[in-house]
């Protein structure tokens, strides 16, 4: 009698799991057909157009960046989660150190809400994003920015990177961890660790780094920075899935031994489940988290000794290191008070 019972809610979730499969699917195949109408009804048959964002003026070119731009003009904000923990971390007069500003979506929202009396240096490598972040600047008449197009690393000198059809997958060349149908063509930059970019100008009170799996290299940079032992917020987008197990272990020791902690960690919803629509974009999510046995979009609750000890942090026993690296990214604050 055990075994039958066994044996049919065995074949339950089964069915169950391939009906979410079918759901999900056709959610997903929903939402592109909404995101299309609803570029096609903003954009009115234009690539390029300008739109504000979060209080900012931003211009998009959907043919040059068919990635972040797109999403941004269809939902009006990215990230929603992190987005929103940035806000509340940022005050006036902050110094901010920008790696990987991209078109300027954080950017511009941090020049914003630090003001006159704060600065952001915007850190970024790729051509076509520096345009496009000048343009946005200029947009918004913020005398607070100061833009650099150079990449940030372990070293000084110059680099290769490739640079992707999505301009924010772009990524360093040395890596070598996307597949080559996404990287569109390669390009020299200017590389410095950021120790050296910082010796002559005031210690930030938060750096904030997306730079495609090449934290571990920023990170092994700016050993100067993390010594000095002051109050420092730092927001990683956390590649564990690129990074793997030796890297990821390595860069949060590092930060645990120099004062860090994670305040905040967020898993944000994936791309394919983004639109407008709220209740659709939830629904799409959840049938994502349900197909793939992983939480649903948030704030997690975890910590460094949690990943480090693989400790169980989730309800299907799973340990925290092995459920990131399923994930594949976090949106992680590391704090030093």
């Amino acid at each position: 009698m055990d075994t039958t019972w066994k044996e049919l809610e065995k074949s339950y979730n089964e069915e169950n799991s391939k009906l979410k499969r079918v759901l999900r699917k056709r959610m997903l195949s929903y939402i592109k057909i909404l995101n299309k109408r609803r570029l096609s009804k903003i954009t009115k048959g234009k690539k390029s157009l300008i739109k504000e964002i979060l209080g900012s003026k931003m211009h998009f070119d959907i043919d040059m960046d068919d990635g972040l731009s797109r999403y941004l003009v269809i939902k009006d904000i990215r990230e929603d989660y992190i987005t929103e923990t940035m806000i509340s971390e940022l005050h006036k007069g902050d110094i901010v150190v920008d790696i990987g500003a991209n078109v300027g979506y954080y950017a511009l929202l941090e020049a914003k809400i630090v003001g006159y009396k704060g600065k952001v240096y915007a850190i970024e490598p790729v051509p076509e994003s520096v345009e496009l972040l000048r343009e946005n600047v200029q947009l918004n008449k913020y005398s607070n920015i100061e833009i650099d197009q150079m990449a940030i690393g372990d070293k000084t000198g110059v680099a290769s990177m490739y640079v992707g059809n999505w301009l924010n997958r772009s990524q360093m060349k040395d890596l070598d961890i996307y597949k080559q149908e996404l990287l569109e063509h390669e390009i020299s930059t200017v590389i410095s660790t950021l120790d050296d970019f910082l010796e002559n100008k005031p210690f930030p009170n938060i750096i904030r780094m997306d730079v495609e799996g090449y934290e571990y290299n920023v990170i092994k940079g700016m050993k100067r920075i993390l010594e000095k032992k002051r109050p420092l917020s730092l927001f990683m987008e956390f590649h564990f899935r690129l990074l793997g197990i030796d890297k990821c272990q390595e860069l949060l020791r590092m930060l645990k031994t120099t004062g860090f902690e994670i305040t905040e960690a967020t898993y944000e919803k994936d791309e394919k489940c983004i639109t407008h629509n709220n209740f659709i974009e939830n629904i799409a999510s959840y049938l994502n988290s349900k197909c793939r046995n992983i939480p649903f979009p948030g704030h997690l609750k975890i910590s460094i000794d949690d990943i480090l000890s693989n400790a169980v942090i989730w309800k299907n026993k799973e340990g925290a290191l092995d459920l990131c690296l399923r994930l594949g990214t976090l949106e992680i604050l590391f704090k030093r008070r």
